[in-house]
């Protein structure tokens, strides 16, 4: 049977905020919850799986406030006063503020560190979540916050997760030559041919995408198509201004000069397309492994040169509008 924690947002920030000055052991509390039973749990298996709670959770159940799942305790609101008095009431409003920050609702499951990824992505300024607290001490718990953010998923091992995009032969008896790229909202992006097999002409270019958080991802689509040509290699390529590019080599004949490697580019995220067009190389090169920027901020693209079977690379140091190739590396 799968672990697995029910928690309130706010009780996974206070942890991370706490946990941000360097505090990695809690104490018991005179009322008897369990949140250093839970912020134990978290803190030694950043994988462990969270479902939310807008209700009583696994910190609240034991707490001699916890009446019939319901809170009784009240809060001091000399220094909010446009805070409800009953802490249950003013912790359900910060949870759904949490939760409409998040992308996240009641039921929701994810892990500790899928959890602490989406604050890092989506809790920008956090005065607003507690707009009835004074702002000076919500900026010293955002500090505290980020630092817990910036510790939490690196205090382990890497992050690894599998799963399907798809299910086998959803898309066609044959898919290879997969690609996957983060956006700049966070979400994944994948792209692989698609069709009969290797070499024939019904093979297109599909897309899928996995939104930020989310557990499965969106139906494929097809981003490229040239009639009665094979096309394979897709390179996708994310920009820090949140371009796309897609790249994918099309065979016109057989023979080392009968490859051409085409482009694409989109302006919102993958979810539309520019025209396809030749990219800037002449036939009997093609695409292999993602392009890289590099310390200075020129792009690095690896490609072959099926003339020689060489490596090659293009650079380009003003974001694509010009590129230079490099002798071959053998």
């Amino acid at each position: 049977m799968e672990d697995m924690i029910y928690i309130k947002p706010h009780h996974f920030v206070d942890i991370l905020t706490s946990f941000g000055t360097g505090r990695v052991r809690f104490e018991p509390h005179p009322y008897g919850h369990a949140v250093h039973i839970v912020a134990e749990q978290i803190l030694t298996n950043r994988d462990v799986t969270l479902r939310i709670e807008l209700g009583a959770d696994d910190i609240c159940r034991p707490c001699e406030h916890n009446i019939d799942g319901l809170c009784d305790d009240t809060i001091d609101t000399s220094f909010r006063p446009g805070a409800p008095s009953l802490k249950r009431d003013w912790n359900l409003l910060i949870d759904r503020r949490w939760c409409e920050r998040l992308k996240i609702e009641q039921g929701h499951k994810l892990s500790a560190r899928e959890l602490c990824r989406r604050l890092r992505d989506l809790a920008g300024d956090i005065t607003d979540i507690y707009r009835e607290i004074p702002a000076r001490l919500t900026a010293d718990r955002a500090r505290k916050l980020e630092e817990g953010i910036r510790k939490f998923p690196n205090d382990q091992s890497p992050y690894y997760r599998a799963r399907d995009i798809f299910a086998p032969g959803m898309y066609g008896p044959r898919c290879h030559s997969s690609t996957i790229v983060e956006l700049k909202n966070g979400d994944l992006m994948a792209a692989w041919w698609s069709g009969s097999y290797e070499g024939a002409t019904d093979v297109v270019i599909k897309a899928a995408r996995l939104p930020l958080g989310a557990d499965t991802w969106e139906p494929a689509t097809t981003v490229a198509d040239f009639p009665d040509r094979f096309q394979g290699n897709p390179v996708l390529f994310s920009l820090a201004d949140g371009r796309l590019w897609l790249f994918f080599a099309v065979i016109h004949f057989r023979g080392p000069k009968g490859v051409q490697i085409m482009f694409r580019e989109s302006t919102d995220l993958g979810r539309t397309w520019g025209p396809m067009r030749e990219f800037a190389t002449e036939p009997g090169i093609r695409t292999r492994n993602h392009p890289i920027i590099m310390p200075n901020g020129e792009i690095l693209f690896p490609l072959h040169d099926q003339r020689t079977g060489s490596s090659v690379f293009l650079i380009s140091g003003d974001l694509g509008q010009t590129w230079e190739m490099t002798l071959p590396c053998f």
